[in-house]
Parts: structure tokens; C-alpha cells; sequence
């Protein structure tokens, strides 16, 4: 199964022969894309402590120890960022039924992968390209707007339309 969270957008057209996200087969059963992130930005995400990563298919994978979700920096065990795109088993529904309410009263995805991590296997990816958090207000606006200056169909006409707006 495929989960992509909407609040987290990524231009990963520096490799568009390569579709986001990819499993990567048996021994490496489930993933997430991450991203680093500013040491002071941690506690807007959850952060994944790993072990050494590994090669595979030409890419640096790293296997999930643990998963916090939105710790203070001291607490945060990295600086790795999960990002919203997952490729992971009918299972995790399993491991949200049983999961509890955490931060903010609700149930967090991050605490049934960090479940998940532990009983099963969880691996992550670091994210090539540039992402956003749409999920925050500036950040959905720089999202709209450099995703619209690079659209082919009307990125131009847009740009002009930006540049209009200095007068």
C-alpha cells in the first residue's frame, strides 16, 4: 500500500525516470522517504533515528530504529525527517488499531511505524529534490508559487504575472 500525506510536497523532477516512492522488494519490506531538516525544525516532524545506511540499487537506505514524532531538538534522535510517502504492508492498520493517542490527543501514523519498525522492518530513503511543508502557511505559499514558475503549461505567463506585481 501506497500513503502519500498531502502537506508534504516534493519537485523531484531532477529524476523523473525514477517514480516516487519504490519499494525496494522481500528483504527490505516497507519504507518511507526522509529529509533532513534544521536541527531547530525538529519538532515539526517526526524524526527517525537509524543504523548505518546501506546500498541498494544505487541509493543510500537506511533501516528505522525508532520514530519520534515532533520531539524538542534535544530529544530528536537525527535530523532525518519523515516526509509523507510511504510504501507499507495491510498490516499498519493492525498497528493503528492498537496504537493509543499521543501527542495532541490523536493517533499519529508515526507511532504505528515506529511500531512497525520494531516487530517488523522499517526502512527509509533520503529524499533527492526539493520538498516543502505545505502543511505550514509560508510553506504552502512557496510550494504554489515555485511549483507555478516551473509549470511548462503556464509557469511563463505566471512568472510574468509575479513580476507585475513589483509595479
Amino acid at each position: 500500500m501506497s500513503v502519500e500525506v498531502g502537506e508534504d510536497l516534493a519537485d523531484l523532477a531532477e529524476h523523473p525516470d525514477q517514480p516516487q516512492p519504490v519499494p525496494y522488494g522481500d528483504d527490505v519490506p516497507d519504507r518511507d522517504d526522509d529529509r533532513p531538516v534544521e536541527r531547530e525544525q525538529v519538532s515539526l516532524y517526526g524524526i527517525v533515528a537509524t543504523d548505518p545506511p546501506i546500498e541498494r540499487d544505487g541509493r543510500q537506505i537506511y533501516r528505522i530504529r525508532d520514530l519520534v514524532e515532533k520531539p524538542s531538538p534535544e530529544e530528536a534522535p537525527s535530523t532525518l525527517a519523515v516526509v509523507g510517502r510511504y510504501v507499507l504492508p495491510g498490516e499498519i492498520f493492525d498497528y493503528l488499531e492498537r496504537t493509543e493517542p499521543g501527542r495532541g490527543g490523536e493517533i499519529q501514523l508515526t507511532d504505528a511505524l515506529r511500531q512497525l519498525a520494531k516487530e517488523r522492518g522499517l526502512w527509509a530513503v533520503v529524499c533527492e529534490g526539493k520538498s516543502y511543508d505545505a502543511g505550514d502557511k509560508l510553506g504552502f505559499l512557496q510550494a504554489t508559487v515555485e511549483i507555478a514558475m516551473e509549470n511548462p503549461e503556464f509557469g511563463e505567463a505566471f512568472r510574468t504575472w509575479l513580476r507585475s506585481l513589483k509595479a
